[in-house]
């Protein structure tokens, strides 16, 4: 049995579900362009890897 109900804590998780999208999209926006930029490879890499999973943390 699933007893499912909208609660304080389900409308704050809606929330961050519909926040979290726009937040996603400007980070694939901005992947391109700290790819394209120059500098140290390994601050490229862990910053692309945290713009990519850091929003799905929320």
């Amino acid at each position: 049995m699933i007893n499912a109900s909208l609660n304080w804590a389900s409308i704050i998780g809606i929330i961050l579900v519909i926040s979290g999208v726009p937040l996603f999209a400007f980070s694939v926006a901005s992947i391109s362009r700290i790819s394209s930029s120059s500098g140290d490879y390994i601050f490229r890499i862990l910053n692309l890897i945290g713009l990519l999973f850091i929003p799905f943390l929320c």
